[in-house]
């Protein structure tokens, strides 16, 4: 989970750790409906104090409370975007920002803004699908002290390369109603469930995911929202 540092003298309870589950198994669903390869999703133990976990590539991973390692997002955005310690957020490398050639030719390459927008909305679904099942009210607007790795943060900065200035709110908007979607819904319960059980999920995570959708996530300029047909993962 990336939007909340830990509080190293509040150990991990039950209700804390069961929320999680269901944060990283709203990354999960998402982006796998999304077509993004999902790795692993893990949580840390109740009752921690501190948690860290080695990534697919041996980079140690701390100060969060779960993780849900996918697919890279396009090896362009590296190129794109920086942390900025004076504004607390992600933006556009400031080099850019004056020649925008190299930027607008991503812009209009379809297949870096379909990407791009897939992984906009598997950073959204987290968050979403905390507050949904905590029934707290959905905001994506970010936590403060939310820091470089709060995914609401991240998720705003992808959506600056992209031509719309609607990307980040029309993410939200279909990432909501995707899992607000029965049948997505109880794939995300019967995950968080699985992750709440055992703790740390690569083997088989394939089982509890569906399939990708088909033109999904849509562009902000499409007219209608179509409804999708959700399936299980073929194995």
């Amino acid at each position: 989970m990336k939007e909340e540092t830990m509080d190293y003298k509040v150990k991990l309870t039950k209700e804390r750790r069961r929320s999680v589950c269901v944060h990283e198994a709203g990354h999960a669903v998402i982006h796998a409906l999304c077509g993004i390869f999902v790795f692993r999703v893990a949580v840390a133990p109740e009752g921690a104090k501190s948690w860290e976990i080695e990534s697919r590539k041996g980079v140690m991973m701390t100060d969060l409370w779960g993780c849900c390692e996918t697919s890279e997002a396009p090896f362009e955005v590296g190129l794109f975007l920086e942390w900025s310690e004076e504004e607390g957020w992600v933006r556009v490398k400031k080099q850019l920002m004056d020649g925008f050639e190299i930027l607008q030719e991503a812009r209009h390459v379809t297949h870096f803004r379909r990407k791009l927008r897939a992984h906009i909305c598997g950073l959204l679904a987290g968050p979403l699908a905390e507050q949904i099942y905590e029934d707290e009210g959905v905001s994506v607007i970010w936590p403060d002290g939310g820091g470089r790795y709060c995914d609401l943060e991240i998720a705003m900065g992808y959506s600056r390369l992209l031509p719309w200035g609607v990307e980040y709110d029309h993410a939200a908007r279909i990432t909501e109603a995707a899992l607000m979607n029965p049948e997505v819904w109880a794939m995300v319960l019967r995950l968080a469930d699985e992750l709440e059980r055992v703790g740390d999920i690569d083997e088989g995570l394939e089982a509890f995911l569906p399939a990708k959708v088909p033109d999904w996530p849509t562009s902000p300029l499409a007219r209608k929202e179509r409804p999708f047909i959700v399936r299980p993962m073929e194995i």
